[in-house]
C-alpha cells in the first residue's frame, strides 16, 4: 500500500539544457532532490530518458528517502483526426514510433526492475499523444509485485 504523503512533478533541466539535447549532470540533480528531500516524498518523472536515470542514480547513492512514479513519454501510433494542436502522421512515422515506444516501454521496465526499491509505479501515454498504453502497463505491473521483477 502507497502511504499518503507530499508529490510532486520534477523536471531538473536548467537554462540551455533540454530533453534530447542537454541533460542536467549528477551534480545539478543531486543538489535539486536535496532541496527537494525536506518537503516532498514522491516525485512524478515523465520520461524514462537520461534524466530520469541520473535521478534514479542519485536518489540510490545519496540515499534520499524518495519514491518514483516514472513515465516513458510514447509519441503517437495513430491518427487523432481532427485534434486541435494536430494529431495526424504519415503511416511511415506512426510505424517508426511504434517501435520506438515498444523501445521506450522495455526501458521503462528495466528501469523499474534496477530501481525496484525506489519506482513505486510506471505511466506511459498522455493525453496528446494519440496513444495510452498505461492499461497495458498497468495489467502487467500488476506481476512486477508479485515476484518482484517486470516482464514484457
Amino acid at each position: 500500500m502507497i502511504k499518503y504523503d507530499k508529490a510532486i512533478c520534477y523536471s531538473g533541466f536548467r537554462e540551455g539544457q533540454a530533453p534530447g539535447i542537454k541533460y542536467p549532470d549528477y551534480e545539478e540533480v543531486k543538489e535539486d532532490l536535496l532541496i527537494l528531500h525536506k518537503r516532498w516524498k514522491y516525485l512524478r518523472l515523465y520520461d524514462c530518458d537520461e534524466h530520469a536515470e541520473t535521478v534514479l542514480r542519485v536518489i540510490s547513492n545519496e540515499k534520499l528517502n524518495f519514491k518514483v512514479m516514472l513515465g516513458a513519454y510514447i509519441t503517437a501510433e495513430m491518427n487523432n483526426f481532427g485534434c486541435p494542436w494536430g494529431g495526424t502522421y504519415p503511416e511511415e512515422v506512426l510505424i517508426s514510433n511504434k517501435k520506438k515506444n515498444v523501445a521506450l516501454i522495455e526501458k521503462l521496465i528495466k528501469l523499474a526492475n534496477q530501481y525496484s526499491d525506489i519506482v513505486f509505479a510506471l505511466s506511459t501515454g498522455n493525453e496528446a499523444c494519440g496513444m495510452d498504453r498505461s492499461l497495458c502497463v498497468r495489467k502487467k505491473h500488476h506481476r512486477i509485485r508479485e515476484n518482484g521483477k517486470t516482464r514484457c
